[in-house]
């Protein structure tokens, strides 16, 4: 995944640099051959600029969806596993006899320490906000700060807070799992609706669509 981020950055990059240069050399020749007035090159120009700009603004808007579909999948599959480590050290907090055994909570914190970073989210975000316009930036802000969130509750699962009698209190709830996860598919959806608003389609365009990810059965 990480190869395909790159490749389709450079990507948008280079078309809206292709459509500057070709644009340039039109309105260069232009003026050469004297064969076309000043608002024709003008507009020859500002032709591909601005199907490069679009172009470029969806390359952006999916190179998002994309990068953080997967990590929403990539994280579904760790729910459980920080639900009953959360649980485990509330019901220790609490002297209440412990549910799950330590073979299973170890293993739970095999899985949860597989954590994806959402460093690609940042990525397509940091591109979405060079592509603008401002409302699916904002769109985009709030994706990254859902997945930031859930990363950070994934990478403290069984962090607390130690008294001085040595009584703790944990950090995190149960519920507070699947919230942010939640909370993380919520910001996905929304975005995917500002950026179609915000789309700047032109004739000939293709639509921006959400991503189709497979979900496990249960």
């Amino acid at each position: 995944m990480e190869t395909e981020v790159l490749v389709a950055v450079v990507g948008v990059g280079g078309a809206l640099g292709g459509a500057i240069i070709g644009g340039a050399a039109a309105m260069y020749a232009a003026s050469v051959t004297g064969k076309r007035t000043a608002e024709a090159a003008r507009m020859a120009y500002a032709g591909p600029l601005d199907v490069a700009r679009r172009t470029a603004q969806q390359q952006a808007y999916t190179l998002l969806l994309n990068a953080a579909n997967r990590y929403e999948e990539a994280t579904e599959a760790q729910l459980e596993a920080a639900e009953e480590l959360i649980e485990a050290l509330c019901d220790q907090s609490q002297g209440i006899p412990p549910e799950f055994s330590n073979a299973r909570l170890q293993a739970h914190r095999e899985t949860v320490r597989e954590v994806h970073s959402p460093g690609l989210v940042l990525a397509a975000v940091r591109m979405v906000g060079l592509e603008g316009p401002a409302p699916v930036h904002r769109a985009a802000q709030d994706v990254q700060k859902a997945a930031d969130n859930l990363a950070k509750l994934l990478r403290s699962v069984e962090e607390v807070n130690q008294e001085e009698t040595g009584e703790f209190d944990p950090v995190h709830r149960p519920r507070m799992v699947r919230a942010r996860h939640e909370r993380l598919r919520e910001t996905i959806e929304a975005f995917g609706v500002i950026a179609r608003q915000h789309g700047g389609h032109g004739e000939g365009d293709e639509p921006i669509r959400q991503p189709t990810v497979a979900r496990p059965s249960h």
